[in-house]
């Protein structure tokens, strides 16, 4: 073997790489600041191994070397994630190997919130969105559509339009449809010189209403009732005069014969 070749064999012999493939658990991401050096991201496999049946596990402490995930972690850290519209645009943008690394345990305080927030708040709220009630409102497909269910979703990250009833209202708002008036109750309006209807009649015993007055024909043919009314009473009260004129002058004659028989 020449010389060139034994130095190229110690060479190679000098470094053992080990390629794993499989299925582990991903535990302690962390960052590790040495005394000397840049600091570096670590983290803790736990590699599945042998039957199904009786599954082992074998442990690998490794430094995160890509530049990819060191990325996120400092972005889910910084203010460019500050806001829950920012925080969230971010992480759906992620690809799927990385949000099974940024979803396992973490550190630091901030990317837990936003990670537990992205899975168990936004992420519904983002599927719920109102776009069946913003096609009934009249709203056709395009780039304005999108629009309002974005700055809905936004306001809904800051807790508001919520309820059925304030996110309708907010739909309307920002398609610029403007809300049916509210039909006030008709009330009865009273006409000018009208008064108000006499009582009813009171009990037995109690006072008379007063009559309402009359106009018109009414008057009139009132009148000639009240005239007849009374001529009546006249007759009757002119044929109790003469029955009774006729009652004194046979009561004087019966008188009188009753005293010329006496004295005969």
């Amino acid at each position: 073997m020449s010389d060139q070749s034994q130095v190229q064999s110690q060479a190679q012999s000098a470094y053992f790489n080990l390629h794993v493939e499989g299925v582990g658990y991903l535990n302690r991401v962390r960052t590790v600041k040495p005394k000397k050096g840049q600091e570096f991201l670590a983290c803790t496999v736990s590699a599945l191994r042998g039957s199904t049946d009786d599954v082992g596990y074998t442990k690998f402490d490794c430094k995160v070397s890509g530049a990819e995930a060191q990325k996120i972690v400092q972005m889910l850290k910084g203010r460019k994630t500050g806001t829950p519209k920012d925080a969230y645009f971010y992480i759906a943008s992620l690809p799927g190997e990385m949000l099974a690394f940024i979803e396992v345990e973490f550190p630091s305080p901030p990317v837990v919130s936003k990670l537990h927030n992205f899975l168990q708040k936004w992420r519904p709220l983002r599927m719920g969105l109102p776009a069946a009630e913003l096609d009934a409102l009249g709203v056709p497909r395009g780039p304005k559509f999108d629009k309002i269910l974005d700055q809905i979703f936004e306001m809904q990250l800051r807790g508001r339009a919520r309820t059925p009833e304030d996110r309708t209202k907010a739909l309307r708002q920002l398609a610029g449809i403007k809300d049916e008036p509210k039909k006030k109750p008709e009330k009865e309006k009273k006409k000018r010189g009208e008064k108000p209807a006499s009582a009813a009649p009171a009990a037995e015993g109690g006072a008379k209403a007063e009559p309402s007055k009359q106009t018109g024909g009414d008057a009139q043919h009132s009148k000639s009732a009240a005239a007849a009314i009374g001529a009546k009473a006249q007759a009757k009260h002119a044929a109790a005069d003469v029955e009774q004129k006729h009652k004194s002058a046979a009561a004087k004659a019966k008188g009188k014969s009753a005293k010329k028989a006496a004295r005969r």
